[in-house]
């Protein structure tokens, strides 16, 4: 631990932990405010959704000109009241443009009170522990509410708690602007906060992301990530001391990132699945971030407040230019977008580098006992969290069971849940659950399920809805490792393989994820679940549905009859459908017309289930719901007599 010029001031350290924990929660209402709401997710074009974003940043990026001309404390405050108002009241929206334009303006507001914070006189080292107990605090939230944000949660707490945190930044930001400190932190700090956002987004804090990778049990893998977060307070602070130079702590940065974001396995036959051991490089990865806002912390100097500022804004910016090339793919997929990754590492490392390099103090601090205390109150608040986290998961965690009877008929749900977000752009895995619960399911395919997406708030929507539901889930990753489709049954599984089915270089990944279901009867059932994904022209390629058509006709044998469902996105009659036949027949032709989608007023229909001509299908449901875009369909499928 090293000894400043300026004494740490608990108050900047309070607001930047209360701010970037705000920061945290709103990027995750907003980002998909954006994508559900303002795009419905998938027909607006993503240069428009660019566009729409960038303009909420620029917005408040008008700050940065006025800070000199404007006491950045009056900025500072500004931006801490609009921050807490827009998020207090949008805990009172339910979806829709309220809840998309109020997310927007508390955007801003961070950006604005960002920038002034950057232009107040303040000490590097408080405001780098801030931020990083504001991330380990974002982390511990997240967990303990098993990543459903506390705006998706009704009842009085909630707004209790947003409301108090609003009150509270407002406060600690008067007070710690209320003087200026007589060296401060230098642009280096200020200018790694944006591309930290973007790794604590997708990869640092993300503990979605972690429960996706393979072979962990129920919650263990977030709750490694939430004490690397908060012991990553402790990280900051010694960050001398652990790593004894700040190349040391970007170069393991750079290195922990490439191990928690390039490699992928398989699994049980399961294609592009995180690796188990990826969560320790993810784990670790957010000590080596913590380590490196410690060193961009560690230089004090008196620098112009304008600078400062002028800095805070570019790594703002770069943040959110990484950011939208991450979450390209879907339309750009000319480079491999976990890369971008690596850059924003080397960003944060060059802050870190860049803010040590102006350090004049590194004299290690001669009183023991006080550092003593410090690590001490570090790891007593780091157990206070884990406990608080596990007490309040264990509260909600609903049990998967594993057992059921395993006969014909069979109950067969198909739904595309849009990664949980219903039509006004509200997140609420419960309905999507009650939704197909009503259908007494005993096999479930689920598209566009989502585990972990920056973009898309970073929840874990498949264990939310298994949980729900009280059934296994096997996930096969499309899109990315992160986001694609699944299936959830109690029966026996004999067998279970994934297969990339897109032409390489598709705008969007598809995939097919074959599972084999041993019955009493000693019968098989293979069921297929997949996502058709248009090309640049906006067609389905016949070659992506031909791959999916092998698959299912490999899995035909005697005693096995197979099932393929999913959203195909095309409608019947369709040249692509008609290539499924004739080995696999339409089990929802004797309902037609049968539209499921958009889910308010559906008149296409693009989910559908297939099946081999030995099953016939009775009983067919499409459920009256907006909880996603599609409709969920129903199907009782039973061997032909």
């Amino acid at each position: 631990m090293l000894a400043v010029t300026s004494g740490r001031s608990w108050s900047t350290a309070l607001a930047l932990a209360l701010g970037g924990y705000l920061l945290v929660d709103l990027l995750r209402i907003w980002l998909p405010s954006v994508i559900t709401i303002y795009g419905g997710a998938g027909p607006t074009a993503g240069s428009r959704l660019g566009l729409f974003a960038a303009l909420w940043v620029a917005l408040g990026l008008v700050a940065v000109p006025l800070v000199g001309p404007v006491n950045p404390r009056l900025l500072a405050m500004i931006g801490a009241l609009g921050m807490g108002t827009a998020r207090a009241v949008l805990q009172g929206t339910n979806g829709g443009p309220a809840q998309l334009y109020l997310a927007s303006l508390g955007v801003t507001a961070a950006v604005v009170w960002l920038v002034s914070m950057a232009g107040s006189s303040l000490a590097g080292r408080s405001a780098s522990v801030g931020v990083t107990a504001g991330i380990a605090a974002a982390v511990t939230v997240h967990v303990a509410l098993r990543t459903v944000d506390l705006l998706w949660w009704a009842g009085p707490g909630p707004w209790l708690a947003v409301v108090l945190a609003g009150l509270a930044l407002v406060a600690v930001t008067w007070l710690a602007t209320s003087r200026g400190e007589r060296e401060t932190a230098t642009p280096g700090l200020w200018f790694t906060i944006g591309p930290v956002l973007l790794l604590v987004g997708v990869v640092t804090g993300s503990p979605a992301r972690a429960e996706a990778a393979a072979g962990w049990g129920q919650y263990q893998a977030s709750f490694v990530l939430l004490i690397a977060c908060c012991l990553g307070v402790l990280g900051c602070l010694r960050a001398r001391a652990l790593t004894r130079s700040p190349l040391v702590a970007a170069l393991a940065l750079l290195a922990l990132l490439a191990g928690a974001t390039l490699p992928r396995t398989t699994v049980n036959g399961i294609t592009g699945l995180l690796p188990g051991w990826v969560v320790w490089a993810q784990a670790g990865s957010a000590l080596a971030l913590a380590a490196c806002l410690g060193w961009a912390g560690e230089g004090q100097r008196r620098t112009l407040a304008r600078r400062r500022a002028a800095a805070a804004g570019a790594g703002v910016v770069l943040c959110w230019v990484l950011a939208a090339g991450y979450t390209a793919y879907d339309t750009s997929p000319s480079y491999p977008n976990r890369w971008l990754l690596l850059v924003g590492g080397v960003l944060v490392g060059t802050g870190a580098v860049a803010g040590a390099g102006s350090a004049h103090t590194w004299a290690p601090m001669r009183d023991r006992a006080r550092q003593r205390r410090v690590d001490f109150a570090v790891l007593a608040a780091t157990c206070v969290a884990l406990i608080g986290a596990l007490v309040t998961a264990a509260a909600s965690i609903r049990p998967i069971t594993n057992h059921g009877p395993a006969r014909y008929p069979v109950r067969l749900v198909s739904y595309d849940v849009r990664m949980g977000f219903d039509l006004r752009g509200h997140f609420d895995p419960d309905d999507i659950g009650q939704t197909i619960q009503a259908q007494r399911p005993d096999i479930v395919v689920l598209n566009e399920v989502d585990r972990g997406k920056m973009t898309d708030g970073g929840h874990d929507v498949l264990q939310l809805i298994a949980e729900y539901l009280g059934m296994p889930y096997l996930f096969a990753p499309a899109a990315d490792e992160v986001q694609g489709n699944a299936i959830l049954t109690r029966f026996p599984i004999r067998s279970v393989f994934s297969e990339p089915i897109a032409d390489p270089g598709s705008p969007t990944g598809a995939s097919a994820l074959a599972v084999v279901l041993s019955l009493d009867s000693g019968q098989q059932l293979a069921v297929v679940a997949t996502h058709f994904q248009p090309d640049n022209s906006g067609q389905i390629p016949l070659a992506e549905v031909q791959r999916a058509h092998q698959l299912a006709i490999g899995l035909i044998a005697k005693d096995r009859a197979v099932v393929l469902a999913g959203n195909l996105n095309a409608q019947p009659g369709s040249r692509q459908l008609a290539a499924l036949g004739p080995d696999l027949v339409d089990a929802l032709a004797s309902r037609r017309p049968l539209p499921t989608f958009p889910s308010d007023r559906p008149d296409q229909q693009l989910d559908h289930v297939f099946v081999t001509p030995d099953l016939t299908a009775s009983n067919i449901q499409v459920p009256a719901s907006a909880d996603s875009d599609h409709r969920a369909v129903a199907v009782t499928v039973a061997p032909r007599s």
